[in-house]
């Protein structure tokens, strides 16, 4: 059935968004610029349309594949395969990726148990920093479910907003539990579903993963969820056993307060930025009605299909750019 919505493309608050000029500079680094994208999501766009068994993106939605094109290296080849992998997984686990349930309730919920903020400008190399920060209050398996799936969706919308070479992601553990360690432990198989989604449906081009503030008792979570990353996301880990090992590789004017930083404290980003993906309900709503139709694929449906709650099939291993 074809779509159609006249819901305007989103855009980040002015004190995130990439000046003009730069997102020059980050486009030149890909061998493109926006008349060129511009081309090239038109061809993206009717390549989708004419797969028998993807949804039918209108033209609202170029923006978007702009975007994805961006994040794929601008690979067509690669943003064809990414976006296949992409609706086939939103379709298949359609509650923990494909319904976009994001509201305030569910929100405030989640920033009790975990905030995320980033940098309000892109650094030298033309990356993002993102930083996460878990709270004291206990987990359960549901929780670690929120939270996984609110990720997935913030990382989705993040993607759609911005501009950049790729992310450095730091994880502050300085309230890391033996609740924490345990509900881990427990969900592994959410974190794997929520890993391979993340890094494989969406073109998210991590640069490195930082620890900071890590309990001893972190090291053997990490080992749980080393063997799924590859090797190539594993070289790019690095634990940080102090602050100022973390500004040897990030300067402290990229940084929460709360990670000794110039720029507001995770919690007062995750309050402004939360005001963005609840204001974008339309957005949502739509998005909700872009799935699969396995009976039309060549072929036959995708293996993901046919696991309960699983990434196999398509989403056998975890790549990075």
């Amino acid at each position: 059935m074809v779509a159609s919505t006249n819901v305007p493309c989103p855009v980040l608050p002015e004190g995130w968004r990439v000046p003009a000029e730069l997102r020059k500079k980050v486009l030149a680094k890909l061998e493109t610029n926006d008349d060129r994208l511009a081309k090239d999501a038109e061809t993206l766009r009717a390549w989708v349309n004419m797969q028998p068994h993807l949804p039918h993106l209108p033209e609202s939605e170029l923006y978007m594949l702009k975007q994805y094109l961006v994040y794929s290296k601008n690979s067509m080849e690669k943003a064809k395969r990414g976006l296949d992998t992409y609706y086939t997984a939103r379709s298949a686990h359609w509650d923990f990726f494909g319904s976009f349930n994001i509201d305030e309730e569910r929100m405030k919920r989640y920033a009790s148990l975990m905030q995320i903020g980033m940098s309000k400008e892109l650094t030298a190399n033309l990356h993002r920093i993102l930083f996460v920060r878990t709270t004291p209050e206990e987990l359960t398996p549901q929780l670690m479910d929120l939270l996984c799936s609110i990720n997935l969706l913030k990382a989705d919308i993040i993607l759609r907003l911005d501009t950049c070479l790729g992310f450095e992601v730091i994880i502050d553990l300085a309230n890391y539990s033996s609740n924490h360690a345990k509900i881990m432990a427990m969900s592994l198989t959410t974190m794997k579903n929520y890993l391979t989604c993340t890094l494989n449906a969406l073109p998210v081009r991590v640069k490195h993963l930082h620890f900071v503030n890590a309990p001893s008792m972190f090291t053997t979570t990490f080992s749980l969820i080393q063997p799924m990353l590859k090797e190539k996301l594993r070289k790019r880990v690095l634990m940080h056993k102090s602050l100022k090992s973390l500004y040897a590789h990030v300067s402290p004017q990229y940084l929460p307060r709360d990670m000794g930083g110039e720029l507001p404290s995770t919690e007062e980003m995750e309050v402004e930025l939360r005001k963005i993906f609840l204001g974008l309900s339309d957005i949502f709503a739509f998005q909700r009605t872009l799935k699969t139709d396995e009976s039309r694929r060549p072929g036959g449906p995708s293996e993901m299909h046919g696991n309960t709650f699983g990434c196999e099939g398509s989403f056998r291993s975890i790549s990075l750019d």
